[in-house]
């Protein structure tokens, strides 16, 4: 979950806390003077404790606090073409002092690979002047917004169809599967939705029950709808290996009808090692494919595929 609290230990001299105390307290009015109106309970206390085993050495401390106050923490940039959302951001999430080490663990989030990996970039520069090493994990691809998605257009009109509203289509800046997937089906029609989440990331996270029944019945009548889409995958295997160059694109499978255009990628290949497969031939040379009905529906010699892995809806 988004951490919602926080505490630090800090130490001074004795004749110095009383004094530490009032600046807390007007530090406090000043917090909620600027965040009041959307964060109800927002509070900042101070009270006493004990005296940590460690301290933090006062030349560190410098070199934290530069680096913490140099760090970029929220918005990046937003999207061009929707210039009401956010495309990249980042997240100060968690700064963790112990055991004489200081962890800032940062979230960078994006629907742009290349603004992705400059924020990341700065932020890096922020931290290697304060002299710490920098280390990125857990990237994943974007996702970016498709504006003439043929999906999106069909549920639009399945929603109004089903219960007689518009639906509000939205971008929304947040990591999803999609962003993996699309990676590997490049060009794939992909759409998110699910019932109304609450307070989602946050320890009150939790699902509007009403909104369930409703999400499924607008699944099955999306399904119902939705035309299939075929999609070829041809053997990925070597040359080397098979004595066969991968098929082009530009091949008449660009026009047989059996592609969304535009095409996923430039070439089509097979992800041979998942099951049964059935062959065909082009021309002179004999491929291996996937077909998604009994027949594929193009103009070669065919014969029936026993398993499908890549039709689409």
């Amino acid at each position: 979950a988004i951490p919602r609290d926080a505490e630090v230990v800090l130490t001074l001299p004795k004749e110095n806390v009383e004094a530490f105390k009032e600046v807390v307290a007007e530090w406090r009015d000043t917090f909620v003077g600027e965040y009041g109106s959307i964060e109800k309970s927002l509070s900042l206390e101070v009270f006493d404790t004990e005296l940590p085993a460690m301290e933090v050495p006062e030349e560190v401390q410098d070199n934290l606090v530069n680096a913490l106050c140099a760090c970029h923490n929220g918005v990046f940039r937003f999207i061009p073409e929707v210039p009401s959302i956010v495309e990249t951001s980042s997240n100060l999430a968690i700064v963790e002092i112990a055991g004489g080490q200081t962890f800032f663990k940062v979230l960078i989030r994006s629907s742009r690979d290349s603004m992705r990996e400059a924020l990341g970039e700065t932020l890096e520069s922020a931290f290697a002047m304060a002299g710490m090493k920098v280390e990125f994990s857990g990237d994943y691809p974007a996702w970016q917004p498709n504006p003439q998605s043929e999906i999106v257009a069909l549920m639009k009109d399945v929603y109004r169809d089903l219960f007689g509203a518009e639906n509000h289509v939205q971008v929304i800046h947040a990591g999803l599967e999609c962003g993996v997937i699309g990676s590997k089906m490049p060009g794939m029609d992909m759409v998110s939705f699910g019932p109304t989440l609450r307070s989602p990331h946050t320890p009150n996270e939790r699902c509007f029950i009403p909104s369930v029944e409703k999400y499924y019945q607008f699944v099955l009548a999306i399904l119902e709808r939705t035309p299939k889409k075929y999609f070829l995958f041809l053997n990925p295997r070597s040359s080397e290996e098979t004595g066969q160059a991968p098929l082009p694109l530009a091949s008449p499978f660009g026009t047989s009808g059996i592609f969304s255009s535009p095409p996923f990628h430039s070439f089509l290949y097979l992800w041979h090692n998942l099951g049964d497969v059935c062959p065909f031939r082009f021309g002179s040379t004999t491929w291996t494919a996937w077909g998604t009905s009994t027949t594929i529906p193009i103009s070669l010699t065919t014969t029936s595929a026993r398993r499908s892995i890549s039709t689409t809806s």
